[in-house]
């Protein structure tokens, strides 16, 4: 039974170390959801979610899987249609944001623009404008 429960906690203590956080901020308000994509350097996805935002946030954890870095992109489906809505002239409308500061004004960021390095315990920050 000892070993058992050693085990068990050696597991849970090494799986926790193996995780990034993704934390959403600057939502305007809680409505409709926020959806992440998490690619790695070879654009393969890593994760894709549909989360809740509760006080104008959101985040997740995943399993950092080794990947040394990483390229989020969320948007706020703040009117529940299940995609991002755009403006006659191809421009959103709800709120998005990406992995870096790097929002390129007439055209959405490359991955290459968007990666982050991530390591254990790594928390990665998108600001939703």
């Amino acid at each position: 039974m000892k070993l058992l429960l050693s085990l068990f906690f050696l597991f849970s203590s090494y799986t926790s170390s193996e995780t990034v956080k993704i934390e959403l901020v600057g939502f305007k308000n809680d409505k409709g959801k926020a959806y992440v994509r998490i690619r790695d350097v070879n654009d393969k996805v890593i994760s894709q979610k549909i989360i809740s935002i509760k006080d104008k946030k959101a985040s997740i954890t995943i399993d950092s899987n080794g990947v040394n870095s990483v390229a989020v992109d969320a948007y706020h489906d703040e009117n529940g249609n299940g995609k991002m809505d755009f403006n006659l002239f191809g421009a959103p409308t709800e709120a998005w944001g990406v992995s870096s500061e790097n929002r390129p004004m007439l055209r959405a960021p490359t991955l290459e623009e968007i990666l982050v390095p991530v390591k254990k315990g790594s928390v990665v920050i998108v600001k939703m404008k």
